[in-house]
């Protein structure tokens, strides 16, 4: 059974946040929404270890998980966020939201930013060439998939999905803060943190560009879902 939960007048909210893809300003309006509204918050951060091999992230992502289910079925907290990977509903009640961004994009920014000089978490030493033919370079093209998914197909991310109260989309930034205000009952203004990233060795080559469009096909789907169910959503009606 679920725990009392503060601020029951409102639904709470759990926040799967997609790395790279405009989570830390959606984080920065839920911190000032539970302030404001005086709701408990869960905020998951990076994992206090600093792990460098991409096998130990596996584990990190089954920590995570079993935080997720701890306070979602305790109850104690309105709003949880963090890099969680969906792995089934939350309890009744439970407003789930995330957000997507072109995978390609998604890609590159997660390339920057672990390319940056003193960079500790999951560092990046090594050209966008040599990255395309890592493991690790494939799952950064295939993350909506692994994250919404427990077969790591579009398809079932996609059914995933459909269960979510607000899928936003990076690229729309009006829809994406209308619907996250909607969603918190609030009207708070976006920031955007993290821009400007700037690749280490220059823009992409058009191999390389046409290299990660091939790599990231199955997210290609998921992200482009997205913005047809967005636009769908932003048509008038159809009169008669």
């Amino acid at each position: 059974m679920t725990g009392q939960m503060h601020g029951a007048h409102r639904d709470p909210v759990v926040f799967y946040h997609v790395p790279k893809c405009g989570g830390s300003s959606v984080l920065h309006v839920l911190k000032q929404v539970a302030a404001e509204q005086e709701r408990p918050m869960f905020r998951l951060c990076v994992s206090t270890s600093t792990p460098t091999d991409f096998e130990s992230a596996e584990s990190i992502h089954e920590r995570r998980l079993e935080w997720l289910r701890s306070h979602l079925q305790e109850g104690s907290c309105a709003i949880v966020a963090g890099h969680f990977r969906f792995r089934g509903t939350a309890p009744p009640g439970w407003r789930q939201v995330t957000v997507l961004r072109n995978p390609v994009d998604r890609w590159l920014s997660n390339y920057a930013a672990n390319s940056e000089p003193g960079h500790t978490h999951f560092p990046v030493d090594g050209s966008i060439a040599s990255m395309l033919d890592t493991e690790r370079g494939a799952r950064w093209a295939t993350t909506f998939c692994d994250w919404f998914s427990d077969d790591g197909s579009p398809e079932a991310a996609i059914a995933n999905l459909r269960r979510f109260t607000f899928v936003g989309v990076l690229e729309s930034p009006a829809h994406l803060i209308d619907g996250l205000n909607r969603v918190v009952e609030s009207a708070i203004d976006l920031p955007w943190h993290n821009r400007g990233r700037v690749l280490p060795a220059g823009a992409p080559s058009a191999t390389e560009v046409r290299r990660l469009y091939e790599l990231c096909a199955a997210d290609l789907l998921v992200y482009r879902w997205a913005c047809r169910r967005l636009d769908d959503r932003m048509r008038p009606p159809v009169a008669g």
